[in-house]
């Protein structure tokens, strides 16, 4: 069964080829056919009219309401050691080193010591191990998947007191929406913006000409993809050697496409797991369809330690919004590419699912004024351009923020580009929130969505066990 209705075609994770396990925040996740990198989610506004205007069109989603508190006490800034501990790659910590300089510069009173790990499993047991002795970083970085886990524990401040008071600086609106709903726990905000991942689809515009194929448009279908895929199937004897498509199967990616095709991941309360679905299984088998057919690769089909899209072996690489740079790196001038938007689904709607980047504050640090201080910077504007819009760092996580993403991303004439779909994509963004037991559920995910695509596994029953696994681990949250 297709996902799509009528419509007209016109960083080192392998994936459905190859596809090992691999943290993307605090889930596990696989990939299929792709060697895309790992978001940093990270992974755009009920935003003002100036904001929309140079973002494109005004998003029409919704975010998660706030909730009116008392406000935080006004207190004054007092001499303060900030720890600050992050999960980045080098190039990434370097641009978070100079915001924090820049924070120096105006508040010299508020010293901030700043750890990068960079290895992800031994980044989460910091927090975990610090959180249990109550002794975590004042102020740390935390996916969006993981705040209302964090939020629930006890871990988190809430930063809504400080929102309140501060409203006019922090201008929550400007925030994308869909990052807003993210990093609210029950009506309050836990966490200041850093960018926000979503997905298109990146195409070899050199093999689509040489195969005479037209390039695809932003109103075509999952079926108009498999049917464009299928025509770059080529072998040498009985191997095949050139496939259609490459795609991701993170979690957070496949809880967009599944509702696009009317499928649900999880209860409207994010209190149980709902994904077992005729939709949902619809969906899988026609994912699943596109290995049989040879239009997506199977696990080994690729060469080991090469990546398929920039060795010419793919014609589309459905992928993040994050690895351009690493794109434009090991594609070079090998041939020339772009992007499109995400295929619509039967439900006629592209279902644009997004993680994100965020700062939080310690609920046990003895300095909270001066962290507020630190995190409203890190999540200003001009904090986010230093970070993430002037080196693509993924969409940062204000709308008021894309036009220098824009700028610095056409700056030289790279491409893609129309990379400006990627922010346009956001007023489709699903207005999501992750449940407390997201990290659980993504483990189970991964281990069962991978027997699906290695074929030991039909998606009826690995969609049953998903469902009742993820409930058993619910229940210990909800009694």
């Amino acid at each position: 069964t297709g996902l799509g209705g009528g419509g007209t075609a016109g960083r080192g994770t392998k994936g459905p080829s190859g596809a090992p396990t691999t943290k993307t925040g605090g889930a596990s996740s696989t990939q299929v056919g792709t060697t895309a990198a790992t978001p940093t989610a990270g992974a755009p506004t009920g935003a003002t009219a100036a904001a929309s205007a140079t973002a494109g069109t005004a998003p029409t989603q919704g975010a998660i309401p706030l909730t009116t508190v008392p406000t935080a006490p006004k207190a004054a800034i007092q001499p303060a050691t900030l720890q600050f501990i992050i999960n980045h790659s080098a190039a990434e910590a370097k641009f978070i080193q100079q915001a924090v300089n820049d924070f120096g510069k105006k508040y010299p009173k508020i010293s901030v010591k700043l750890l990068n790990i960079a290895d992800t499993t031994r980044f989460y047991t910091k927090i975990n191990t610090a959180a249990v002795a109550r002794n975590l970083p004042d102020v740390w970085y935390t996916r969006s998947f993981d705040v209302a886990s964090n939020a629930a524990k006890g871990w988190q401040e809430s930063l809504q007191p400080y929102v309140e008071r501060d409203a006019k600086e922090v201008n929550p609106s400007d925030i994308w929406p869909a990052l807003r709903s993210q990093t609210t726990y029950k009506g309050q905000l836990y966490a200041m913006p850093y960018n926000i991942s979503n997905f298109v689809v990146y195409y070899n515009k050199d093999l689509f000409r040489k195969t005479g194929v037209p390039e695809p448009a932003n109103d075509w279908t999952w079926d108009d993809l498999a049917s464009i895929g299928a025509k770059f199937i080529k072998k040498n004897g009985s191997k095949q050697v050139q496939w259609g498509v490459i795609f991701p199967t993170y979690d957070w990616f496949m809880r967009g496409v599944l509702a696009s095709n009317g499928g649900k991941v999880f209860s409207d309360d994010l209190r149980r797991s709902v994904i077992n679905s005729p939709e949902n299984v619809a969906t899988f088998e026609f994912l699943y369809g596109l290995l049989e057919k040879g239009i997506a690769p199977k696990s080994g089909q690729t060469p080991q330690g090469v990546d398929p899209f920039a060795a010419g072996l793919i014609a589309m690489n459905v992928n993040g919004s994050w690895p351009i740079p690493d794109m434009r790196a090991a594609i070079g001038k090998r041939f020339e590419w772009d992007c499109v938007m995400m295929p619509k689904g039967k439900t006629g709607s592209r279902g644009i699912s997004t993680a994100g980047g965020a700062w939080g504050m310690s609920a046990f640090t003895k300095y909270k004024e001066e962290s507020w201080t630190f995190l409203k910077y890190l999540g200003s504007t001009e904090g986010i351009n230093t970070m993430v819009s002037d080196h693509l760092v993924s969409l940062p996580g204000r709308t008021s923020c894309v036009p220098a993403f824009d700028k610095a991303a056409k700056s030289g004439n790279q491409p893609p580009k129309h990379i400006d779909y990627i922010s346009d994509e956001m007023k489709e963004a699903l207005p999501i929130a992750y449940p407390v037991f997201y990290n659980e559920y993504g483990t189970i995910w991964s281990n069962r969505v991978s027997a699906i695509f290695n074929g030991s596994m039909s998606p009826a029953k690995a969609l049953a066990l998903i469902e009742s696994d993820t409930n058993k681990v619910a229940q210990r949250y909800f009694k």
